[in-house]
């Protein structure tokens, strides 16, 4: 299995107010799928298979409004402003050169990566102030912004991706419990946050300003790899410091852990609430949960009655969590590492870019929350975060040609 998740995405293109995170060592012996009869059971059920789907749901699920594929555009854009803080690359056109101006106004607001450009391998990741227009939160605000970088080079793909076959506990700030989340996302996570080898990480920046997340809001941004520590992040942001988040990835794998001997159902618990002594009595229990949802088949912005249509655009209150997760039609990447050897995606369901009569017919789909899509022959063909733009881009305009959204 670890090989094979390593293949899988190796083959893509590429101190402060708080004590370093607590991890625990890799537990390779997590895993307990049950007999075949325990397959398809809600998140519920600690023993679960895969949640249960209907491919037919691709064709009648709602569109998605353009204000929330707008949002999505500009959350790809500042996930492409991640990998030029990571190395150097001459922007041109599109995506790049709004990326590039996209760093250009971070660095100017104050914005602090975790590594210099082109400083070697591994992981990346920046925090600092934006100020939002409107379409990125649905309303013109300063909010703070955590992003990702995503698999680029041998180190990513060899250590973190392939590393996380795997569950590690981790400490993101609920009381006395760990949550179990795939092991070499977990390391490189840390490292962004806390630093490594006396280098500081992003946590300095962000205890700076902790006090002012009462009243601004962050927006936590990832692609591919980037989103599963966008995961870590926005889930950690949540709990530790009582922050309002919006979780937006592209492409991303799954991250945290649905059954396992040491760390129980992690995926669960951030989204149907924990009781603080481990026991488990349904929800919300004591502690209520941390991203925002409905069950396994709806969406968070279902808790929104005057606005149903929200699908992930509007800030929730502090301490809670509400996504968009992005996945293309001909993108693999979501699908590991696999549902069925423990592991779930949490928040609002898959936001599906699908096209399935050509490129006039592109919208996009509200899924299911595990939803991961179909690849026609070319698993990773629309992985690269240039494709999401361009996608999200297309989507938006049939949206306002067709009125179909």
């Amino acid at each position: 299995m670890r090989c094979v998740i390593g293949l899988f995405i190796a083959l893509l293109p590429p101190s402060g107010a708080f004590a370093p995170h607590n991890v625990t060592a890799c537990d390779g012996h997590a895993y307990h799928p049950g007999p075949a009869t325990a397959r398809g059971r809600l998140l519920t059920d600690p023993n679960q298979g895969c949640q249960p789907w209907s491919r037919d749901w691709e064709t009648t699920s709602t569109f998605i409004s353009q204000a929330a594929l707008e949002a999505g555009r500009q959350s790809v854009k500042l996930m492409y402003a991640a990998y030029l803080f990571e190395y150097s690359e001459k922007a041109t056109v599109g995506i790049h050169a709004e990326a590039a101006q996209a760093k250009q106004t971070l660095i100017e607001n104050g914005a602090v990566a975790y590594r210099e450009v082109d400083e070697g391998e591994g992981p990346q990741g920046f925090f600092g102030p934006w100020y939002d227009d409107g379409s990125l939160t649905g309303t013109p605000q300063k909010i703070y912004v955590l992003g990702f970088a995503g698999s680029n080079d041998k180190k990513d793909w060899s250590y973190a991706n392939a590393g996380s076959w795997c569950a590690k506990g981790i400490d993101l700030g609920r009381r006395g419990r760990m949550f179990g989340a795939a092991a070499g996302f977990v390391d490189f996570y840390v490292e962004v946050m806390d630093g490594k080898g006396g280098k500081p990480g992003l946590r300095q920046a962000i205890d700076a300003v902790a006090d002012s997340f009462a009243n601004t809001p962050v927006v936590v941004v990832g692609h591919s790899m980037g989103g599963a520590l966008g995961a870590l992040g926005a889930t950690e942001m949540a709990l530790r410091y009582n922050a309002a988040v919006l979780l937006r990835t592209a492409g991303a794998p799954r991250v945290f852990q649905k059954w396992g001997e040491k760390y129980g159902n992690s995926a669960r618990d951030v989204q149907q609430g924990w009781n603080d002594d481990g026991s488990w009595s349904g929800p919300p229990g004591s502690h209520p949960e941390v991203f925002l949802w409905t069950g396994p088949d709806q969406h968070s912005s279902d808790r929104y009655s005057d606005h149903p249509r929200d699908y992930g655009l509007r800030v929730p209150p502090n301490g809670y969590v509400r996504t968009q997760r992005w996945v293309n039609y001909n993108d693999n990447v979501p699908s590991v590492p696999p549902c069925n050897t423990g592991w779930f995606h949490v928040g609002d369901g898959g936001y599906l870019l699908l096209d399935p009569v050509g490129w006039l017919s592109l919208y996009g789909w509200a899924q299911h929350q595990d939803y991961t899509p179909y690849a026609g022959g070319l698993p990773y063909a629309n992985h690269p975060l240039g494709k999401y733009w361009d996608r999200l881009s297309t989507a938006k305009r049939n949206c306002a040609t067709y009125n179909r959204c």
